[in-house]
This record gives structure tokens, C-alpha cells and sequence, in this order.
């Protein structure tokens, strides 16, 4: 019993921090408005708790687990939306899997030691991100075709700006996985 309240205890301190550290470097990059649902920034938010959440129950779990706990982010993030309606459900939805996916991909390039150093992992974590946060966009855009079809520089744009904002969400939640990873370390020594 002892390893499974270590292993609890682990993968709390590594979620705190880690959506500390996103919630932190988002409110001083962009304020209060991380918090409002209906700013584009607000990204930041859904990200550094679903990754938080997310990584840390892999590390000290299973997939399954992982699984049901975002479950359960995803109707709590459902309830803290302005607007209850059929596109917030698919974009948390979309967002929350896309960044599921990302955390998972990252750990298995880590996994398979495809990437070694802190400064490497970081990088991984920026790429697939970025990648994954840009396709969200394309999935929402494919769930709406004739507004895609009728205003594809909308489209375009709104890609681009989830890239930017993968790339910088990518960095921040690198850095802070790095840092819970640093902190659990030391602490399980």
C-alpha cells in the first residue's frame, strides 16, 4: 500500500506543478484573460490542466485510468463554459483528445528513448504540440465544411494562431513537465 500512496503522491505533485507553471506563465504572458472561456488564449488553461492531469496519470497509472480521469475533465471543463451548445462539446472534446494525444506521443517518443536530454524533450513536447494543436483545427473545420469551404482564409488563420499558441503552450507545459520530473526525483530520493 505504501508504493500505491507514493505513486499518488507523486503524480499529484507532478499535476500541481505543472498546471502551476501553465497557469502561471499564461497569466503573466496574457492576464485574466486565461480564465475567460471565450478568449482564444483561454487554451492555455484547458491545456495545462488536461496535460497536468493527463501526464501525471500515465506516469502513475495506466492508460485506462488516464482515460476515465479525463473523462471526468471533460464534463468538469463542460460546466465552466459560457455557452452550453452541440460546438463546445466537439471543440473540448477535439481540444481535450488532441492534447491527450500530444502527452501520449511525447511519452512514447520518451519511451523509446528517441529523444534524451531535457532540452530535447522540451522540443519534442514544442513539435508535437504544435502539430497536434494546429490539426484541431482542420478537425473542427472538417466538422463544418460549408463554412470552412465558404471562408477558408478564417480557417488558415485560426490554424496558424493554434500553431503559435501550440508552440508557446508547448514550451511552457515542456518546461514544466521537466520541472515536476526534476521535483518528484528529488523528493523520491
Amino acid at each position: 500500500m505504501e508504493l500505491n500512496n507514493n505513486i499518488l503522491k507523486q503524480g499529484f505533485i507532478s499535476a500541481v506543478i505543472i498546471i502551476a507553471i501553465g497557469l502561471g506563465i499564461g497569466f503573466l504572458l496574457f492576464r485574466s484573460n486565461i480564465f475567460m472561456p471565450t478568449r482564444p488564449v483561454y487554451q492555455i488553461t484547458m491545456a495545462s490542466i488536461t496535460v497536468g492531469i493527463f501526464y501525471s496519470m500515465l506516469k502513475g497509472s495506466n492508460l485506462r485510468n488516464a482515460l476515465a480521469v479525463l473523462l471526468i475533465w471533460y464534463v468538469i471543463s463542460l460546466t465552466f463554459s459560457s455557452r452550453h451548445n452541440y460546438s463546445i462539446l466537439i471543440l473540448n472534446l477535439t481540444y481535450i483528445a488532441g492534447l491527450s494525444l500530444a502527452v501520449y506521443l511525447y511519452m512514447l517518443a520518451i519511451r523509446k528513448s528517441l529523444v534524451g536530454n531535457a532540452v530535447g524533450r522540451i522540443a519534442s513536447f514544442v513539435i508535437t504540440t504544435a502539430v497536434i494543436n494546429t490539426l484541431i483545427i482542420l478537425v473542427l473545420a472538417l466538422l463544418s465544411l460549408p463554412r470552412a469551404i465558404d471562408s477558408p482564409n478564417l480557417i488558415l488563420d485560426a490554424g496558424y494562431f493554434n500553431l503559435k499558441m501550440g508552440t508557446l503552450i508547448g514550451l511552457i507545459l515542456g518546461i514544466g513537465i521537466e520541472i515536476a520530473e526534476y521535483v518528484v526525483r528529488k523528493i523520491s530520493v
